[in-house]
């Protein structure tokens, strides 16, 4: 991931683990795929079997099955009463990214605790770091 110098604050409200979409929970990169289930100490396939569910993405050249975090009551299965995350020291690369969104072109639509006082130059946006996750996932 590019480095944009943006400094955030956590103040672990876990506002970010919940109701980040009516849809889909949070998408998993093959990284993410790599890392997180070797961390939990589990095969691949347990780690899809227990935290994950699947869709499929078709385009004109190739099938891709897309996996995401399961919800739980509006909030991600990883999130502890707390407020805090289970999997924080190896979390998917969208939860490092967040508050921040993917094609994001530096102009907040929504404002959680850590983004109040947040300078966000205005030449920023994430497409370099989209681009390279896109990659990730279309030419494994």
């Amino acid at each position: 991931m590019h480095n944009r110098n943006i400094k955030i604050t956590c103040t672990k409200c876990g506002d970010c683990c919940r109701g980040i979409s009516e849809e889909h929970g949070v998408v998993l990169f093959p990284k993410d795929l790599e890392i997180i289930p070797t961390e939990l100490g589990i095969s691949l396939k347990e780690f899809k079997a227990r935290y994950c569910y699947s869709q499929q993405v078709t385009t004109k050249r190739k099938r891709l099955e897309l996996y995401f975090l399961c919800y739980i009551k509006g909030q991600c299965i990883f999130l502890e009463k707390n407020g805090l995350c289970q999997i924080y020291e190896f979390r998917p690369i969208q939860c490092q990214r967040a508050p921040l969104q993917f094609f994001w072109n530096g102009k907040l639509d929504y404002e959680y605790d850590c983004t109040k006082n947040l300078k966000i130059p205005n030449d920023w946006t994430s497409s370099a770091d989209d681009n390279e996750l896109l990659n990730s996932l279309f030419n494994k």
